[in-house]
């Protein structure tokens, strides 16, 4: 992991949305480590995009 942020969904203003941790991975991670990282930034979901 190189870094996350806590971002606001969905919004316009601060503190309004819906809130969405971003985690930024170097390489693919299998769906335990992902799991255990939503559960740990409070997030019930976790979705997998790679550029």
């Amino acid at each position: 992991m190189t870094g996350w942020f806590l971002v606001d969904a969905f919004s316009e203003r601060p503190f309004t949305g819906n809130p969405a941790a971003v985690v930024l991975l170097e390489v693919p991670s299998d769906g335990v480590w992902l799991q255990a990282t939503a559960a740990e930034l409070h997030q019930p979901h976790h979705r997998v995009r790679m550029a």
